[in-house]
């Protein structure tokens, strides 16, 4: 599963195989930083969206609980590293197109 976007309130992902709208995954991912380090997240989302696109299925996790701490993180993240790296990036047409975050999904205790 890789993530497709990145938003303040959850994020899309692409995988392949359907997520059901209405569970809950808990997820683990790293996001940049502005100051070039990384920032690992481990936290509850809730499938808001599902839907099938050719061999994949893309689907919208939202974000069912974090620490103000980790807002912060993702505010940033989306506000400001993301913005900068779109701008490096189509500076380069030979840049690699490369996947935000990896997610990995953990199965509920």
């Amino acid at each position: 599963m890789g993530v497709i976007g990145v938003s303040p309130f959850g994020f899309d992902v692409v995988s392949s195989k359907p997520m059901k709208v209405g569970d809950t995954v808990r997820i683990a991912f790293e996001l940049p930083q502005v100051d070039g380090s990384s920032v690992r997240f481990d936290c509850p989302t809730a499938v808001r969206r599902s839907s099938r696109d050719g061999k994949h299925h893309v689907s919208y996790l939202r974000f069912a609980q974090m620490s103000d701490a980790e807002v912060d993180r993702v505010t940033e993240y989306c506000s400001v590293v993301a913005g900068h790296h779109a701008l490096r990036d189509s500076a380069a047409d030979e840049a690699p197109v490369a996947p935000l975050a990896e997610v990995v999904v953990q199965p509920r205790a």
